[in-house]
């Protein structure tokens, strides 16, 4: 009789932490923007552009620390070129908790305004300078085309 309380308070802990771990993860991921970025000096497309400062708060995944085994390097090479940063939420929820802003246009950051106002209030507004950068060149092709259009039909 003993044994099988032991065995039952045993499970019962072992069910109460579990929860307990479960629980702080979630309240954990409810509080935070898990933002992912181009690594500093890349686009999204691997292209270099404008060079960008680090800031000290950000959580940066190196692919080339810690590695020891053929498993960790081929999981350290899924990080080239980006690198996430956590940034705390103004309120719980679940919006935007896990945001990949590496192909985001103009359209895309105002879409998600409460992340780009958190990391500029955060002090990380450099963070997005691809957006802005792809969104520039993007009207800049545009006029090209544009431009390029109205000589092919001048020429006609």
């Amino acid at each position: 009789m003993v044994d099988f309380l032991k065995t039952v308070l045993r499970w019962v802990i072992r069910i109460t932490f579990g929860l307990l771990f479960i629980l702080g993860w979630g309240l954990a991921l409810l509080a935070v923007h898990i933002v992912v970025v181009p690594e500093a000096g890349l686009n999204a497309d691997g292209t270099p552009m404008a060079d960008l400062s680090t800031d000290s708060g950000e959580v940066t995944v190196d692919r080339d620390e810690g590695v020891v085994s053929d498993a960790g390097r081929w999981v350290a090479g899924l990080f080239d070129g980006w690198k996430l940063v956590v940034v705390p939420k103004n309120r719980l929820g679940l919006g935007d908790t896990y945001v990949d802003t590496r192909d985001w246009t103009a359209q895309d950051a105002g879409e998600h305004e409460e992340v780009v106002t958190r990391l500029l209030e955060a002090g990380k507004g450099e963070l997005l300078d691809h957006v802005v950068e792809q969104t520039v060149r993007g009207k800049i092709d545009d006029l090209l085309d544009t431009r390029r259009d109205l000589l092919s039909k001048d020429e006609e």
